[in-house]
């Protein structure tokens, strides 16, 4: 009994091996996107904005930016972007006015993305 006990579960350990063997097989699979095919060279774009709290000199101070950026098939973005930041006003009692910090950047960005074959990517600035 026990002998047909053991042949049965061997048996069908090597009846789910060849089925998931089976399922593991390679696929040409194709990259999906939300529009058009990925066998065209593409060219598209995002433009993004973020807004953020912030410190600067101990105080609170809020920032917000802006990115606008052109893909290259799927992999290379490049474009611009730029932030800024303002804090909120403080009293100076010494001068009897109002001050607060503000500045601002901006610059090139570059991104090579990594091309998954979903429709998200990992986007990583250099």
């Amino acid at each position: 009994m026990q002998m047909k006990k053991l042949l049965s579960i061997i048996l069908l350990g090597l009846v789910l091996l060849s089925v998931t063997a089976h399922g593991q097989e390679a696929e040409d699979e194709k990259m999906r996107t939300v529009f058009g095919s990925p066998d065209v060279t593409s060219v598209g774009g995002y433009g993004g904005f973020d807004m953020g709290y912030t410190q600067v000199d101990q105080l609170d101070a809020v920032y917000v930016g802006a990115r606008a950026m052109a893909v290259i098939n799927h992999s290379l973005a490049f474009g611009l972007g730029g932030k800024a930041v303002i804090s909120r006003p403080v009293n100076d009692v010494h001068l009897n006015h109002e001050y607060e910090f503000a500045g601002g950047y901006g610059g090139v960005y570059i991104e090579p993305l990594w091309v998954l074959l979903t429709l998200f990517t990992s986007p990583f600035p250099c």
